[in-house]
């Protein structure tokens, strides 16, 4: 059986594509609804659809953007937030880090605490129950440089270096570079620092398109905590709603 899956992000468009249950590869394509299709797709999947509409494969959808739902409404089925099993979620949790913190937790085990490095940089915490035990969020890594870049009038609008800056520069990109970096890291760190001085046997899981940066990071000399980079956290999660969904 093939199905595809879509994640409708802040930033982008987040594609999977699914056979026999095993996840065969995901990709990305610019915000639009479904007359837009589906970008620069696999070109192994168009040799498994053989000029077939790509509307003709089972869809399972989620989105934490209001405006774009709409108009995906009546294009395969949406997953809402309910259809997760973990605790005590709240209603405005962002579906993404629910799928996320699930799929951590069902392939890493509980408790977990699930990093999101996207558009906006959220920790997600499970317990052993799985119950949500809480979360933080703040601006990304690419949203820090545009506000700085939009909100000053001499700020430039800085690309990030190849390495890890010096914590102390003597010039703006560098100031900027490691101001964003190291504030992000230390804030990072200190989350994760606490929650595992509450849940010392849990995973710390990074995941997002800022995630394998983060976890550089994160795992940069001197320090303590053991992360584990997985672009596919949100899928696996999806994944396994959709094997729900399709057994009931």
């Amino acid at each position: 059986m093939v199905w595809l899956s879509l994640i409708i992000g802040n930033s982008r468009l987040h594609w999977a594509w699914w056979q026999q249950g095993q996840l065969q590869a995901t990709w990305h394509s610019p915000h639009g609804g479904p007359e837009a299709g589906l970008g620069n797709f696999p070109p192994a999947l168009a040799a498994c659809l053989r000029n077939r509409p790509w509307q003709q494969l089972p869809l399972y959808w989620a989105s934490v953007v209001p405006d774009l739902t709409a108009r995906w409404q009546h294009q395969g089925l949406e997953i809402p937030l309910d259809r997760i099993p973990l605790g005590d979620l709240y209603p405005t949790l962002g579906i993404d880090r629910a799928l996320a913190a699930y799929g951590a937790g069902e392939k890493y085990g509980y408790p977990v605490l699930a990093i999101d490095g996207g558009t906006a940089i959220t920790l997600t915490g499970i317990d052993q129950q799985r119950q949500l035990v809480g979360g933080a969020i703040w601006p990304g890594l690419a949203l820090q440089r545009r506000s700085l870049a939009a909100g000053t009038g001499q700020l430039p609008l800085a690309s990030w270096p190849a390495e890890l800056p010096s914590r102390w520069s003597r010039e703006t990109l560098g100031s900027i570079h490691g101001g964003i970096l190291y504030a992000t890291m230390d804030g990072l760190r200190a989350f994760g620092a606490d929650w595992q001085r509450q849940f010392p046997q849990s995973r710390i899981l990074v995941t997002g398109g800022d995630g394998e940066l983060l976890t550089k990071l994160l795992q940069a000399e001197g320090s303590e905590l053991a992360v584990v980079w997985d672009p596919n956290l949100a899928w696996w999660g999806l994944g396994l709603v959709v094997s729900n969904l399709r057994e009931t």
